[in-house]
């Protein structure tokens, strides 16, 4: 083969290195732009902000805690088996809601009518400190929905159970006063002072329900809102004395649960 054979095979194959560089690079940098047309989100791990709104039944708790609202967050992690479907479990832990009030005698505390047990005091002051939380894990079948070309916009739903803890703490105090009159006619006031404390602590299995939209920004972060329902009235609680673990005659009793959660997950 001659030099000049040699040169014009060489010069075809860059040509051809080059044409095939313009072809690929095009469509290589429209591949990492449009990354939502392909990618495919497999394992994934969040947080969720999470206001749960849940009530206590009438005079069950109600009077208690007039706020219904629990703050609590939400971790998850969770695996993504095909363009539709997936499986998600978390772990909810919320504060603890406080609450002090006056009570009247005939005020129901958790069911049972509030009564004066300081017998022989003409004046009763009731004071209730009360404190409730709720923390539990969960597991759903998830449910996504692309609404856009690219894939990277969902709508998401999903139906699970979760496993509840509920726990209530009630310290009841009461101060009784009376003028005690002597002998010599003179009045003497006294106090008496009761201290109740119990607390409502019980697990169950609830039934989960969610709706919301979560939106992928890139590879590495996305965002998601939800709201959703749990039958927490199945929570229904006998309280215990929490110094001799004697039950009392008090219930805590609880309606279904509707929450709202805005978080944000990494795909990895």
């Amino acid at each position: 083969m001659t030099e000049k054979s040699i040169a014009i095979s060489n010069a075809s194959r860059i040509k051809s290195a080059i044409s095939l560089m313009f072809v690929a690079l095009p469509m290589a940098v429209q591949s990492c732009l449009a990354f939502e047309v392909h990618y495919n989100l497999d394992a994934y791990a969040g947080a969720d902000t999470k206001i749960r709104r849940m009530e206590f039944k009438r005079n069950f708790g109600n009077n208690v805690f007039q706020d219904p609202f629990y703050t609590s967050l939400n971790v998850f992690l969770g695996y993504k088996m095909n363009q539709y479907f997936g499986v998600e479990a978390g772990y909810e832990l919320s504060d603890s809601k406080i609450n002090s009030k006056y009570g009247n005698k005939g005020l129901f505390l958790f069911g049972n009518k509030l009564i004066d047990s300081l017998h022989g005091f003409n004046s009763i002051t009731n004071f209730i400190n009360a404190r409730s939380k709720v923390s539990g894990f969960n597991i759903n079948i998830m449910g996504f929905l692309p609404i856009n070309e690219k894939k990277n916009l969902n709508l998401i739903g999903s139906a699970g159970l979760g496993h509840l803890r509920s726990q209530t703490k009630c310290d009841l105090f009461e101060i009784g006063e009376a003028n005690i009159v002597l002998h010599d006619e003179y009045n003497v006031p006294v106090q008496r002072f009761a201290h109740t404390k119990s607390q409502y602590k019980n697990r169950v299995v609830t039934i989960r329900l969610n709706t919301g939209v979560q939106y992928l920004t890139d590879r590495n972060f996305g965002i998601r809102a939800l709201a959703g329902w749990e039958n927490t009235h199945k929570i229904k609680i006998q309280g215990k004395d929490r110094e001799t673990a004697n039950k009392v005659n008090e219930h805590a009793k609880f309606k279904d649960s509707i929450t709202y959660r805005i978080g944000f997950f990494v795909p990895f």
